[in-house]
């Protein structure tokens, strides 16, 4: 195994133990089908950590060193809801609902809640006040030079369905970790600056490089 294969690893169990959360009656609350393909209450996270674990190191480092992004696992529709919110007597900043029958169903429905996070995240840091990375912002001069990049794809009109620019990146970020080849033909531009930057362990490290 390689040894950013090992950190990704790492940092998805980190992520899994910490930010992922699972309502203990989720099973009662999925179809008969769902149901016997789940196993355990745990498999909608499990399945969730492998689909991170191939999400470079250094994004993954950001959203663990933020202390906010939190994953929760039951019966309501995928949204993330940013700021402070509650779930089952504990308050979380910034939380990711996302349904139990989406992981198994729907996996892009699952993933896009998630990619919502990672836009707010490379824009602000996932501040309940700050903008998105899809509003034009970002952390870093070099990410706000992206986000401008990005818009000028998204105005190409490749996801004609997705118009939206928060929707637009949380669509094509999740369809990128279930299917790069398949965002390449739907839409290479966007799967060009995914693979080159923020989905690039390269792209990463040379940041840690410049910073250090």
């Amino acid at each position: 195994m390689l040894a950013q294969d090992h950190e990704r690893l790492v940092l998805a169990e980190q992520l899994w133990r910490e930010r992922m959360h699972t309502d203990p009656l989720v099973l009662e609350a999925a179809s008969p089908a769902v149901r016997d393909a789940l196993g355990s209450i745990w498999e909608p996270s499990l399945k969730t950590r492998r689909w991170l674990a191939t999400v470079p190191a250094g994004l993954l480092t950001l959203w663990l060193a933020s202390e906010r992004g939190h994953l929760v696992f039951g019966a309501s529709s995928g949204r993330y809801l940013p700021g402070r919110g509650a779930w089952h007597g504990h308050e979380f900043d910034g939380i990711c609902l996302i349904a139990a029958e989406d992981v198994i169903l729907r996996p892009l429905e699952a993933l896009a809640p998630i990619g919502q996070l990672v836009d707010h995240l490379l824009g602000s840091n996932a501040r309940a006040d700050g903008l998105w990375f899809s509003d034009g912002a970002g952390l870093t001069p070099e990410l706000r030079s992206l986000s401008a990049r990005f818009g000028r794809i998204r105005a190409l009109g490749y996801a004609a369905d997705e118009t939206d620019p928060r929707g637009y990146f949380a669509r094509t970020w999740a369809m990128y970790v279930l299917d790069a080849a398949r965002l390449n033909v739907l839409d290479p531009l966007a799967y060009r600056m995914f693979r080159t930057t923020v989905m690039s362990d390269e792209w990463w490290n040379a940041r840690e490089c410049a910073d250090s």
